[in-house]
């Protein structure tokens, strides 16, 4: 498999970068101490990532918590990646029980302007 991984910890993001499925699946908290350096390296990755794929992909995120440095962060990767790629699926994951991400992956799709698909955890 062709990947960039950049391990998650108890406060940050897992990020994964796969070429071959043309993927990015974002998961865990975020809760960095410098929200600016750590999105400026996944930001960094996907410059990195578009040099392989050109045409279409797919961002999944299946987030558990994440502060209001991190909100504005993940909404300026979604904008950067409907920049890049004329075809990108946004894939918000959330649990069942969990209005408040819910509603988080509802308000980055109206400020995107992306149709996201919604997939309820249990």
């Amino acid at each position: 498999m062709n990947e960039l991984t950049i391990n998650g910890t108890k406060n940050t993001l897992n990020v994964v970068f796969d070429t071959e499925k043309k993927k990015i699946s974002i998961t865990g908290m975020s809760l960095p101490e410098n929200p600016s350096d750590f999105f400026e390296l996944i930001t960094q990755r996907l410059d990195l990532f578009m040099l392989k794929i050109t045409n279409k992909l797919i961002v999944e995120f299946d987030i558990k918590y994440m502060n209001t440095s991190s909100s504005k962060n993940i909404y300026n990767f979604i904008r950067k990646c409907v920049q890049l790629v004329p075809n990108v699926e946004i894939v918000w994951c959330y649990e069942s029980d969990d209005e408040e991400m819910y509603d988080s992956g509802l308000s980055f799709e109206e400020v995107s302007g992306v149709n996201f698909k919604f997939r309820e955890i249990n």
